[in-house]
């Protein structure tokens, strides 16, 4: 079984590359980047001390995660996956800066603020729902479940902002308490679901469905198990809020938009050849 997994989940994503020279020069110079991405996390990690109090489980995730950032960072352009790691780091600076300031988030290193480590795991964090969004969208695609509805493009990230609107009032984020100034937050979340509609309406609905359904399960898993090892807290919630792992979809939402107003497609999974020439 796990040879099947290996030779479905990496061969087959990889086979239908082109090995050109030019296409080997583009795969080495986004794996150096990756690897770049991957001593910043160790990096940032020892810096933080979160080495004191390690979680396994959180550790051998992100161990899995940078594993999918290699396999990632051989399938795309060059200049896309440097877009995708710069906006991701400075989306992440303003959005993890903001939350924090407003008391939304405690990160438990001493510093309270965005560090190397915040940074490096949103570039990471971005490059695996990436990817997982490209195959589910190709196993979408083939079930068909959205064909009646293809104009309904804007439908996922809608039921999102929705179910995100929900618990970011009965959870507590809506009523100002003490130390909390919620007037930036609101301003700064309008304006990446505003992004996020814009993008979503130029996309499939195959395609914004996958990028919604990853980035909660991805958000909400990595919110958890951080939650759980100590790295952070949440003084308004408890082990896990369920408004941040929300925030994930639109985070994605947020640098997506943004790379595709500078001219980069990031939705064009189909270019990435990572799915088998069958599932179309």
């Amino acid at each position: 079984m796990a040879l099947r997994l290996l030779h479905d989940g990496v061969y087959e994503n990889l086979k239908e590359n082109k090995s050109t020279p030019p296409d080997i020069a583009r795969r080495i110079i986004n794996i150096y980047l990756m690897f770049l991405v991957t001593l910043g996390c160790s990096i940032g990690y020892y810096m933080d001390g979160y080495f004191r109090h390690s979680s396994l489980i959180f550790e051998l995730s992100y161990f899995i995660a940078i594993i999918v950032g290699f396999l990632a960072a051989a399938r795309m352009k060059t200049v896309h996956f440097v877009a995708l790691l710069v906006i991701s780091g400075l989306v992440g600076l303003v959005v993890e800066h903001t939350n924090t300031s407003a008391n939304l988030l405690v990160y438990n290193n001493g510093v309270n603020d965005v560090t190397l480590f915040i940074i490096v795991g949103w570039m990471l964090m971005m490059i695996v729902i990436l990817q997982l969004s490209d195959l589910l969208t190709g196993w979408i695609k083939d079930l068909g479940i959205f064909n009646a509805i293809q104009g309904w493009k804007v439908l996922p990230l809608s039921v999102v902002l929705a179910v995100f609107a929900f618990f970011f009032s009965c959870e507590g984020y809506l009523k100002p308490a003490v130390g909390y100034n919620n007037g930036t937050v609101l301003i700064m979340y309008a304006a990446m679901a505003a992004l996020g509609l814009i993008y979503s309406s130029r996309h499939a609905i195959e395609w914004n469905a996958s990028l919604m359904v990853t980035g909660i399960v991805m958000g909400g898993y990595m919110e958890l198990i951080g939650s759980v090892a100590g790295f952070w807290s949440y003084p308004l919630g408890g082990t896990l809020s369920v408004f941040f792992a929300l925030t994930w979809p639109l985070n994605t939402m947020t640098v997506h938009g943004l790379a595709y107003l500078v001219g980069i497609d990031l939705g064009a999974y189909e270019k990435r050849g990572l799915l088998p020439k069958k599932i179309t």
